[in-house]
């Protein structure tokens, strides 16, 4: 069974946790990191849900951002032989979080609507 980290983690539903939320990898297509399904292709649920839904999606994206950072911060401290200016660190961490900024929109809407909606192990498209 898939955990519902790996339902965030990988921008699954989070109904039947196999259906992507997103029309695009990002690999695949970058500059279309943002554009979602409308409905899940695996379970038909609404991934829409209303205008505004996904604001509370910015908190979560913060969150993720903010453990990133952390962890940036603490690699270079662990890491170097030397102290970095504080230019140098504020390089670092603004290159790092405009890099990771497509990924962490994503885990951003991923993780707001799997607050809202449980796991179900049977869900097909037509029994709904």
């Amino acid at each position: 069974m898939k955990s519902i980290m790996f339902s965030v983690l990988s921008c699954k539903c989070p109904r039947c946790r196999e259906g992507n939320m997103f029309k695009y990898s990002l690999l695949e297509r970058p500059a279309k990191f943002m554009e979602m399904n409308k409905a899940c292709p695996v379970c038909n649920l609404n991934l829409e849900q209303e205008p505004g839904y996904y604001y509370g999606a910015m908190f979560v994206s913060y969150a993720f951002g903010i453990i990133e950072l952390a962890v940036i911060l603490i690699a270079i401290k662990l890491l170097s032989k030397g102290p970095f200016s504080i230019e140098t660190i504020m390089i670092v961490v603004t290159f790092v979080y405009v890099v990771l900024t497509p990924v962490n929109f994503r885990w951003g809407r991923s993780g707001w609507i799997a607050l809202f909606f449980r796991h179900h192990k049977n869900t097909k498209k037509a029994n709904l």
